[in-house]
């Protein structure tokens, strides 16, 4: 979907670069950094000892809500995916970049696999912010029970984390270096 004021370019944006996507996807890893710990500090002081208190699921989605407008609106700008390419292709694209620094020929499958290995990027930086967050609003309140957020939080980093390689091979494969030849694992000299 995007920010609106790129709704209207379609296919004109380019995909942003595995940087540019890092960069801009920062603040929204700071809300979660330092909105969880706030979160903690702000909750009431019976919060731990009422379980029919609301307030710390309110708190904490009020952090993920806010942390997913800052994303919506600093996010860096792409181009929309193409509804006729599917997982398979998306799929043997982020493979064939992986193993030989390819990328497809057709301009959709291209552009699309760009855009969702932005997002695999902006996953990961994000989860592995949430498990900052946590940490430090744990240690904030220890008193809190912070057990039904450490499991999707960690799963998700976790998983987020082994799918990120893919994403970071593919987009170095759509915007290689200037000034550097990308030799391939064949080429590579025998250690």
């Amino acid at each position: 979907m995007g920010h609106p004021r790129h709704a209207l370019r379609g296919a004109e944006v380019p995909v942003p670069s595995a940087r540019r996507t890092f960069v801009r996807v920062l603040p929204s890893c700071a809300v979660l950094v330092f909105g969880a710990p706030i979160a903690a500090l702000a909750l009431p002081s019976d919060a731990a000892q009422d379980d029919r208190t609301p307030w710390a699921l309110l708190v904490y989605l009020c952090v993920i809500v806010l942390t997913v407008i800052v994303h919506y609106l600093t996010r860096a700008p792409r181009p929309r995916q193409d509804p006729e390419v599917d997982t398979a292709q998306r799929r043997r694209a982020l493979v064939a970049a992986a193993e030989t620094g390819a990328v497809p020929t057709d301009p959709a499958v291209r552009r699309t696999t760009g855009v969702f290995a932005c997002e695999r990027i902006e996953i990961f930086a994000v989860m592995v912010s949430a498990v900052v967050g946590v940490l430090a609003g744990s240690l904030a309140r220890p008193e809190l029970d912070w057990w039904f957020i450490w499991g999707p939080v960690l799963v998700g980093a976790l998983a987020s984390g082994f799918r990120l390689r893919s994403g970071l091979s593919y987009l170095r494969a759509l915007h290689p270096a200037k000034g550097v030849k990308r030799i391939h694992r064949s080429e590579a000299p025998n250690r």
